[in-house]
């Protein structure tokens, strides 16, 4: 006689915490994972499910041309000043509306000013070209100008320039000729004097400027300074760094042959290491004190799947709040990499690496601005002398990441309504049942009470022998402004609560769904201007 097994109940809590990992099968990421997903934030010591802020409009510059560079001084008396370039005027910017022209340049240039370039001994800042068209400038808070070098002849053009231990250091040359594959370091205390006859050698003394060429020849399309070394990259070549620590005894090693940023702007400097966009690829040089240490860590495994097809990448370092921005060439998103969420498990070595959770995000928008910018950096907040990230578009306007008011990507502040709703997304993994055996399908949502309306879609996908959707929508009510008190219609029930608005307060929301299948995803969806932390998701279900 055929036994039937009887009913089993089985409950799933679905939590968050963890990114992307695309590269897996549906049923065998972490829970705290997604499969899909887009617009949520990851943190360390938080791992509800929220959307991330919107970007802020801070203003347009008056042409109204494309944003193509920026450059920022900050002075031993602590005064930010800060250029933006757009299109052919090179505006001082005071980090909200107000743009004075101070200088013209081609409209093609790229200029670069970063923090890095500051000579605080001089209280200038160095900027260079990333297209070579405008010779080498400086800016002291009143004046732009072309530098006047000493020790060679012609226009001097460079890609790239950071100030380390008194020289400013140079990279992807032009003098009197095109050199792409020479760094000039300046002479001691003097970031006007270079050469290009010079190598470091004993006939030297120790300030003396010098310069030293690429081992493979190729241009130099990176550099950066870290952990008291110089190290830059070579188009489709390699990663090199600088021995030595004077005009004397410098030298150029390899650390990585056969590896090298792809981009322009591919190479960052996060503190205890170095990331670095290849094709294909997000990698890490950690553990560099010297050329046998040096290990090479792919960061995109988790979404290797997308990150393959990746020809040149643009990335960006928010200092803040420990992201790192990563570009993809021609494509309209953002993969964002939570880089606390990575170390906090990285900084245990006897690790192994299951235990890592996918610190990758991605974010996506529908505003015009668009998520592939003509211009993106980091700088300080003029008003707040934090660190931020700003992008530039074609239209002149400056975007800052992070506002402080959810009210839609590109509003200016809490008044404007022109701000772009933000769809944020997660798909779990596909969590299993015997086949055509779920029934009686059931759940609820825990959250954080808001202080406005949210409305939520929870999409079951079903798989396995039947293949359909089921959605329900939940509204999410918010805590109110003016409490009731007791009495009359109010009491201890239902939505009123007496004396207080609970803001923030954990609740849950129960619901109920179709089943009769084998597997389900949860997708859930957001759609608005809000801030929502969920918490949890529980479904169970009758096998």
């Amino acid at each position: 006689m055929l036994q039937v097994p009887p009913p089993e109940d089985v409950g799933i809590i679905l939590q968050f915490g963890g990114g992307l990992a695309t590269v897996k099968s549906e049923n065998e990421i972490k829970d705290r994972e997604c499969a899909d997903g887009e617009n949520y934030v990851l943190e360390l010591d938080n791992s509800h499910f929220r959307p991330r802020k919107p970007f802020k409009k801070l203003g347009t510059a008056t042409n109204g041309a494309n944003i193509m560079g920026f450059a920022q001084l900050v002075t031993k008396a602590d005064t930010i000043s800060t250029l933006v370039q757009a299109g052919d005027t090179v505006y001082e910017w005071d980090g909200g509306t107000t743009f004075t022209s101070k200088g013209t340049v081609s409209s093609g240039a790229k200029l670069r000013g970063p923090l890095e370039a500051n000579w605080t001994m001089g209280d200038k800042v160095i900027i260079t070209d990333l297209t070579k068209t405008e010779a080498i400038k400086q800016w002291d808070g009143t004046t732009l100008s072309d530098v006047s070098f000493s020790g060679v002849s012609g226009t001097v053009k460079a890609k790239y320039c950071f100030v380390e231990n008194e020289r400013a250091w140079f990279g992807n040359m032009t003098t009197t000729s095109d050199t792409p594959q020479v760094v000039c370091a300046s002479g001691v205390s003097d970031y006007t004097t270079i050469t290009t006859a010079n190598k470091p050698s004993s006939a030297l003394s120790e300030a003396d400027p010098f310069y030293l060429v690429a081992p493979d020849l190729r241009p130099i399309n990176a550099m950066v300074q870290a952990f008291g070394k110089v190290i830059f990259s070579t188009q489709r070549g390699s990663l090199f760094n600088f021995t030595g620590t004077t005009s004397k005894d410098y030298a150029v090693t390899a650390y990585y042959n056969g590896s090298a940023a792809s981009g322009d702007e591919a190479v960052v400097h996060v503190g205890n290491d170095v990331y670095f966009g290849r094709e294909g690829a997000i990698e890490s040089l950690a553990g560099i004190t010297n050329i046998q240490e040096a290990t090479v860590d792919d960061l995109s495994r988790f979404i290797a799947d997308e990150a393959q097809t990746i020809e040149k990448w643009r990335m960006v370092y928010d200092r803040n709040m420990q992201r790192i921005y990563c570009f993809p060439d021609a494509e309209d998103k953002i993969y964002v990499f939570q880089k606390a969420l990575y170390d906090d498990v990285a900084k245990h070595s006897a690790y192994p690496m299951t235990e890592f959770l996918s610190p990758w995000s991605v974010w996506k928008t529908t505003h015009s601005a668009g998520f592939q910018p003509t211009t993106v950096w980091n700088m300080l907040d003029p008003a707040t002398k934090t660190m931020a990230v700003y992008f530039g578009d074609t239209s002149g306007n400056i975007y800052k990441f992070d506002s402080d008011t959810y009210n839609g990507d590109g509003a200016t502040g809490p008044a404007d309504a022109t701000g772009v709703d933000v769809r944020t997304t997660r798909v779990s993994k596909s969590f299993n049942a015997p086949p055509g055996r779920m029934f009686d399908v059931s759940g609820w949502i825990t959250y954080r009470k808001p202080t406005e309306a949210v409305e939520l879609n929870l999409r079951f996908e079903h798989g396995g022998v039947s293949l359909f959707d089921q959605e329900i929508n939940i509204s999410i009510p918010p805590a109110s402004a003016t409490p009731t008190t007791y009495g009359g219609s109010f009491y201890y029930a239902g939505t009123s609560y007496y004396g207080t608005s609970f803001e923030g307060r954990l609740t849950r929301q129960n619901y109920t769904a179709a089943g009769r299948s084998s597997q389900v995803q949860l997708r859930v969806t957001s759609i608005g201007k809000q801030d929502f932390s969920l918490a949890e998701i529980g479904l169970q279900f009758t096998a």
